[in-house]
């Protein structure tokens, strides 16, 4: 679901995309996705805690794309979809396999021993090598994204799931945030033992403030995480899944079986995590010309020069932590590939942002700010119809939207909720208004303070 992102939604595969989707949502049991389907006979394996939230994410950036676009699925689809993602959060909410429930902190737990359920799977024998019992940071942020997708698809249950997130939002940030090594935990109740964390450093943060539709933390603790892991994980092909200061941390990748999952996760860098990284790199800082350039210079020109090295026209699915992070694993990997697509033709793609002196209303904005300058002709009844639209499209997710008409001039300034929700109210308003009478677009994300 991580791939089809890239591969299918950002490169207008709808059809693809809905395949997909549809078919899966006759898989879930107990809330979850399966990640295995043995080759001969044998049940659908379960052990997973974050595919299915993955799931949400793809159904809920699918029909905003459709949205978007002007398109619509059939009816037969969209009910499909839309009550997956409620099983998938009652499933999570009543509690399902491997110790995966809703804890009284709005957070979700997961976990037993012997399993391996987050994405850093590596397992040889009895060796659960990053087992991350306890609650993981980036399953907090797909669960609090999956909740609001529940808001928007499932608008019956909205009042119901919306005192959940605001426990959820608070509890996260107390209880993740470590001010004294000036990042996120990268779990917290370990072992389901209250109060534990394991401060250890990983890229898994990073989707608290980039990389899902909707940001967990903004403002200076989102922008000191970007730096961290800039400075400790990032290398030009991808994040380090382990700090190179931490004892375990394995700079090469090789050896026998053991050697190669005990690095898996333990220094290994991925490819895969630079979509999320790109995208909270953006929204820590000003937005201009100049900063997108810097983003696609410094993040995304070796990726591309990766195109040629390996496996031909692909990204590979790891390289090694150390210089020169020489590719390994599988040469055609699909979420790797995927997410530079998604940085190319989402996260990176022009959107006429400008980089302007007159600035002042909108760099105070604490959260991502669209701007529109408009023909004045336009009636206030056609704007109201029009937010009215685009609000529909884009899942409610405006607040406070302000029009200021002068003689000359109209302006709409909309706050919303996440960079990438922007983006998509862009779309929409240009399907919306006829192109003579837009005459200025500007998205800025929220300040870094």
């Amino acid at each position: 679901f991580i791939a089809l992102r890239g591969l299918c939604l950002a490169t207008g595969r709808w059809d693809d995309a809905e395949s997909i989707l549809f078919d899966w949502s006759n898989t879930v049991s107990k809330g979850m996705l399966p990640n295995r389907f043995p080759d001969r006979g044998a049940s659908p394996e379960f052990n997973s805690v974050d595919a299915s939230l993955w799931y949400v994410v793809a159904v809920f950036e699918y029909l905003q794309s459709l949205k978007a676009t002007g398109r619509k699925a059939a009816s037969i689809v969209t009910t499909a979809l839309c009550r997956t993602v409620e099983e998938i959060i009652d499933g999570f909410s009543k509690g399902t396999r491997f110790g995966i429930s809703l804890a009284e902190d709005g957070l979700l737990r997961a976990g037993e021993a012997g399993v391996q359920l987050t994405w850093m799977d590596a397992k040889v024998g009895d060796w659960v090598v990053t087992p991350r019992i306890g609650k993981p940071v980036e399953v907090q942020a797909l669960w609090l994204n999956a909740l609001q997708i529940g808001q928007v698809l499932a608008g019956h249950r909205a009042r119901e799931w919306e005192a959940l997130i605001q426990r959820a939002t608070s509890s996260f940030e107390s209880r993740f945030w470590n001010d004294r090594v000036g990042y996120l935990n990268d779990v917290v109740d370990v072992g389901h033992i209250e109060g534990t964390v394991d401060s250890t450093l990983r890229p898994n943060q990073i989707f608290a403030v980039g990389g899902l539709p909707f940001a967990v933390l903004s403002g200076e603790k989102a922008r000191r995480i970007v730096d961290m892991v800039e400075s400790r994980l990032w290398t030009p092909l991808g994040l380090r899944t382990l700090s190179d200061d931490h004892p375990d941390y394995r700079a090469t990748y090789g050896g026998g079986v053991r050697d190669r999952d005990g690095a898996y996760h333990q220094g290994t860098a991925w490819p895969w995590l630079m979509g999320a990284f790109v995208e909270a790199w953006l929204a820590t800082r000003e937005q201009s010309a100049e900063t997108f350039e810097e983003a696609r210079h410094r993040f995304v020109v070796p990726l591309k020069g990766h195109l040629s090295t390996s496996g031909l026209g692909h990204v590979s699915e790891i390289v090694e932590g150390q210089a020169p992070h020489e590719p390994r694993g599988c040469p055609f990997q699909a979420w790797s590939v995927g997410e530079l697509l998604r940085l190319e033709e989402v996260v990176l793609r022009s959107i006429d942002i400008e980089h302007s002196s007159n600035r002042n209303a909108c760099a105070a904005s604490e959260q991502p700010l669209l701007q529109m300058q408009l023909d004045p002709k336009i009636s206030d009844h056609v704007i109201h119809s029009v937010m009215r639209t685009v609000k529909e499209t884009v899942g409610g997710r405006f607040r406070h939207p302000r029009v200021e008409r002068k003689e000359s001039e109209l302006t709409l300034r909309v706050p919303v909720d996440s960079y990438h929700i922007g983006q998509m109210a862009i779309e929409a308003f240009r399907r919306l208004i006829p192109a003579g009478e837009i005459r200025g677009v500007k998205l800025w994300p929220a300040r870094a303070t």
